[in-house]
């Protein structure tokens, strides 16, 4: 991914730097992707520049991502970049959290205890991605057949929302945009009302929701709504999910998974008859053709 480095990778520089340090260390084939920033967004030829040394698309948030060098796009920003991407046949991946403008009276209101997982739940709720694939609608249209972006592909990064932001991205693709989702196992597998008060290891973003909401991705993914599933990994040193103090609105936003997506989603699936072959085509097909890898 371009960011939780430094530099972030938005450049031909940027890129080569991590590419030089990854000299002699890898161990398993990997590919890199470019960041969409508002720096490049508006630049087509430091895009083509990226994308000609070798990335296999771009990602952006459409909220503050937590690197300072890798600020937010908004859908001005994406909207000029699925242009120069629709050259390449490269997909853009959103993280498709923004902040509403007219704020839910479910939100914070008063003195709400930091350990508790309630009050991060309210601090983000779903229509953090409702908003933002509201705000993308346009940019989903460009990708149709005759738009101004037709060729180019967007990708909606670990969905958590079953309800009305899937609903939105459903009337999308059936309308023909060029549109994947995916989502985690860690919204397949938990659900709000079974995170401890104090475990920050559950935070992420956005949120694991509540039961009725995991029982709805699973529906999606088995009707093949949602394309794929990814890990979203998000490790940090311990120290920085502050376990001791218990605080969901301080620790780091993010869960260690790669290691386990593999038996959860088999262990949690096998309640909704999933066979081999889904698991195949949900963590192996479907991604490689997302990332161009036709090989594989």
């Amino acid at each position: 991914m371009p960011l939780n480095s430094f530099p972030s990778t938005v450049s031909e520089e940027t890129l080569k730097l991590k590419v030089d340090a990854a000299r002699d260390k890898l161990y398993v084939d990997v590919g890199f992707w470019g960041g969409l920033v508002p720096e490049n967004a508006l630049n087509p030829s430091k895009l083509e520049s990226l994308l000609n040394a070798g990335v296999l698309g771009l990602k952006s948030f459409m909220c503050p991502s937590g690197i300072n060098d890798f600020p937010m796009t908004n859908s001005s920003h994406i909207e000029e970049g699925l242009v120069t991407l629709a050259k390449y046949k490269r997909p853009l991946l959103i993280h498709a959290e923004r902040i509403p403008d007219v704020s839910s009276d479910e939100e914070l209101d008063g003195e709400l205890d930091p350990r508790s997982y309630a009050t991060y739940l309210k601090s983000r709720t779903p229509a953090w991605e409702e908003s933002a694939v509201r705000d993308l609608k346009r940019a989903m249209k460009d990708t149709e057949v005759g738009g101004r972006s037709e060729g180019a592909h967007l990708h909606i990064v670990h969905l958590s929302d079953s309800k009305t932001t899937l609903d939105l991205l459903k009337d999308a693709k059936h309308s023909g945009a060029k549109v994947t989702i995916e989502t985690c196992p860690h919204y397949l597998a938990f659900s709000a009302e079974e995170v401890p008060d104090g475990d920050t290891r559950f935070k992420c973003s956005p949120p694991i929701r509540d039961a009725a909401n995991k029982e709805n991705l699973w529906e999606a993914l088995l009707d093949g709504h949602i394309d794929m599933l990814s890990s979203d990994h998000s490790p940090s040193t311990p120290d920085l999910k502050l376990m001791e103090e218990g605080n969901f609105m301080k620790a780091w936003g993010g869960i260690s998974s790669l290691q386990f997506v593999l038996p959860v989603t088999w262990s949690h699936g096998k309640k909704y008859g999933i066979t081999l072959n889904q698991l195949a085509s949900w963590w192996s097909e479907k991604p490689a053709e997302l990332a161009g890898q036709k090989n594989k």
